[in-house]
């Protein structure tokens, strides 16, 4: 049987709603330094998402930061 014969769940999410899954493989994958555009594909957000700029800011924002580093 191959994959595409399984049934999908059904997807029911409020407007607004994080998606766990979704976040973790953006979050991690731009840690790991990868493209934010192959990111986005990879994960199926629209070029330009400001979702996914939200969620990689986040990341970038900690790596960023002046305390990394620093022995605190």
């Amino acid at each position: 049987m191959s994959w595409s014969a399984w049934p999908s769940p059904p997807v029911s999410r409020a407007p607004g709603q994080v998606t766990p899954l979704r976040r973790g493989f953006a979050t991690a994958a731009r840690a790991a330094g990868h493209d934010p555009l192959e990111i986005g594909r990879q994960g199926g957000w629209a070029d330009g998402s400001h979702v996914l700029a939200s969620y990689l800011a986040d990341v970038d924002r900690v790596k960023n930061s002046p305390l990394v580093g620093i022995g605190l």
